[in-house]
């Protein structure tokens, strides 16, 4: 039959309603007890004037990352857009994956090359790039 939107929104929410609860419990758990005692501190004003560049970053953020897909949209017709999505989301979680690996390995590499152990930083990173 299909995915139908309503079907995939309704268990996104699902696992949103799902994780909070979660994220909820285990915060509650971890969480010592005196920062459970502890008496509120609201500073409202300078929360929101802190709030609004980031809130316009991150604006221009979401219009930067979905202009192209807007573009194509306007040019081309829905079909074209859905596989251009569906392409680009999977060029975005390779660049995920090369992220992590570089983030983790960064500290390695960056010892290996301050230790002038050159032969071990060239293996580290031909496994690593064979492996991603």
């Amino acid at each position: 039959n299909g995915v139908n939107p309503q079907w995939a929104l309704g268990l996104n929410a699902t696992a949103l309603v799902v994780a909070s609860l979660v994220a909820t419990h285990l915060l509650h758990r971890m969480l010592p007890q005196s920062a459970k005692d502890a008496a509120p501190a609201y500073q409202t004003d300078v929360w929101l004037r802190s709030s609004l560049p980031m809130m316009l970053i991150s604006g221009m953020n979401v219009i930067n990352h979905r202009t192209d897909t807007l573009m194509l949209g306007a040019m081309k017709d829905a079909a074209a857009v859905r596989i251009y999505t569906i392409a680009n989301r999977g060029a975005q979680l390779i660049l995920l994956i090369q992220t992590a690996v570089n983030v983790t390995l960064a500290p390695t590499i960056a010892g290996l090359h301050a230790a002038g152990d050159m032969q071990r930083l060239q293996r580290v990173i031909t496994k690593t790039a064979r492996v991603v």
